[in-house]
């Protein structure tokens, strides 16, 4: 559920985001805020919740902005947290600051997540 539309000169990125659950695995894929004007920062972020034994490889989403030039290889991944949630289960966020400097539109290609060997793609 992405979308994009440039308006009088501002760039106005809609994203309201994206949920794949089953029940080993829960991912959300979010952009904050969902709004975003031309020159103002967001945050897009990946959460995932899964077996704690999980073996989990996010993607490193770095060339995807890089390419809209919303930051640089040089820019590191705003935020990685892992959490256990006591029951077995971890939380795992990954998150990205992004700061577009061009008016156009912007698309988001859906994120690929790895569990166990298992790819999950979320739109």
């Amino acid at each position: 559920m992405r979308k994009c539309v440039a308006i009088l000169g501002l760039i106005v990125v809609l994203f309201a985001g994206s949920v794949f659950a089953n029940d080993d695995v829960e991912i959300r894929v979010s952009l904050t805020p969902s709004e975003m004007p031309f020159y103002k920062s967001a945050t897009f972020t990946i959460e995932l919740e899964a077996d704690e034994s999980a073996e989990v490889e996010l993607p490193d989403l770095r060339p995807q902005f890089e390419l809209y030039q919303m930051m640089t290889e040089a820019s590191p991944v705003a935020d990685y947290r892992k959490e256990s949630l006591g029951d077995g289960r971890v939380k795992i966020t990954e998150s990205y600051a992004l700061e577009p400097v061009f008016v156009r539109d912007y698309f988001f290609d859906p994120v690929e997540v790895s569990v166990d060997g298992e790819t999950y793609t979320v739109q």
